[in-house]
């Protein structure tokens, strides 16, 4: 099978807003169906439609070292093409409010060609600096390690402490929980977990005014070692890559 140069991620996640646009895209049970058709991973499936869409094409394209899963996704939209109205009328016409969501594709392919004509032109005696791959941290002793025991319930309007253990044989440069509410709309916010003492103990207090007590909460952990080794936990290799706490309220 033919590969294709990987995408620039600024131009996959352009291509995942069109494809799950919230009013006139893909819904998430469509994404989630034609993943699974075309064998590729789909890790978070509680993101939102466009950052789950990218996630999962960005994360494949990382394993297979070139984009030739966004090329099966764009069968796979071909496929899917008569789905919808090809005029949806959602505002004026005068304000692009108008049309049908595939309508973004020729500007996107355009873009594309520009790019390979760009690097066509790039100097090749550069010394060029490779993009990290992903790697599985499985049963590999040289990247950090993270030991924690997930919180599974809390109460509501209560700071929540966030501990772990993190340790590297590069040491660690930076421990983080990233966090938001069970609520699709919103970000995942950053907070820094700090050392408590010398034995690779980490803490993070997130405060009670970021756990709005209409929806349960989630978070995960992710570390960096000083060989900019990274890891997140939980794995998603293994598990649904992050915890859901259940509030009391």
């Amino acid at each position: 099978m033919a590969t294709h140069p990987s995408f620039p991620i600024a131009e996959l996640e352009s291509v995942c807003r069109v494809l799950a646009d919230t009013g006139s895209g893909l819904t998430g049970s469509e994404i989630g169906r034609l993943l699974a058709q075309q064998g590729i991973a789909d890790p978070a499936p509680d993101l939102t439609k466009w950052k789950r869409l990218s996630l999962a094409l960005s994360q494949q394209q990382q394993r297979d070292g070139c984009s030739n899963a966004v090329a099966a996704w764009r069968q796979i939209v071909d496929v899917a093409g008569d789905t919808y109205a090809g005029d949806l009328m959602f505002g004026a016409r005068s304000r692009n409010l108008c049309g049908h969501w595939k309508d973004e594709f020729a500007s996107l392919e355009n873009g594309l060609v520009k790019l390979g004509i760009e690097r066509e032109k790039a100097p090749t005696n550069n010394v060029i600096t490779p993009s990290p791959h992903y790697m599985a941290a499985e049963n590999n002793p040289d990247v950090p390690s993270i030991f924690h025991q997930p919180i599974l319930t809390a109460p509501a309007l209560r700071p929540l402490t966030v501990r772990a253990k993190v340790n590297s044989p590069a040491e660690i440069k930076w421990v983080q929980v990233l966090y938001r509410s069970v609520n699709q709309t919103k970000d995942y916010e950053t907070l820094a977990m700090k050392p408590v003492d010398e034995k690779g103990n980490y803490e993070a207090v997130i405060p009670a005014d970021k756990i709005n007590p209409q929806f349960d909460f989630m978070y995960f952990i992710q570390a960096m070692d000083n060989q900019h080794c990274g890891v997140m936990y939980p794995d998603f290799n293994k598990q649904t890559p992050y915890f859901v706490v259940r509030l009391e309220r």
